[in-house]
């Protein structure tokens, strides 16, 4: 994992962060990150964040973008094993945070291929609060919408944000 600096401050269950901290088990945590691989679950790592299909996997490519002090985002390209090859990916996510447009936060998930569709997937406090995304569909869109502070999180299937 490495730590990034948001350019807002990004709200999780009332909690407010200005770090990110991608993992390469496809996860993204707030405030800390994590190198837990094995038994993941919306209370391991026990962070704030979002659960990405986690599961033992690597990742060869990251990178990170910020447009302006409303939107933050990443691309990860990896496996879903502990090794791989960049520029041949077994997962591909992006994933893009938006603050305040109308009262909410929310977070844009745009999977491509995804070769850990049953791993843990949706949106946590990381001490029990969460809600589970179900199973990841390849090549799809999700929406996580929570209010201004962070709370009352919905996700969405096959939504864009623009």
């Amino acid at each position: 994992n490495f730590g990034v600096t948001f350019p807002f401050t990004f709200f999780i269950y009332g909690t407010g962060y200005t770090s990110v901290w991608p993992g390469s088990n496809t996860y993204i945590t707030f405030g800390s990150g994590s190198t837990n691989y094995s038994g993941l679950s919306f209370t391991n790592p026990a962070l704030p964040g979002v659960q990405l299909g986690s599961a033992d996997n690597s990742w060869q490519r990251v990178w990170y973008r910020s447009f302006t002090n409303n939107f933050f985002g990443f691309r990860y390209e990896g496996n879903s094993s502990t090794s791989g090859t960049p520029g041949t990916p077994g997962i591909v996510y992006e994933a893009n945070f938006y603050r305040n447009l109308n009262g909410f936060q929310y977070i844009e998930i745009l999977f491509g291929t995804h070769g850990r569709t049953t791993g843990v997937f949706g949106y946590q406090n990381g001490v029990g609060s969460s809600v589970n995304g179900g199973t990841i569909t390849a090549n799809q869109s999700y929406v996580i919408r929570t209010d201004g502070s962070g709370n009352n999180p919905t996700i969405y299937t096959g939504y864009h944000i623009e």
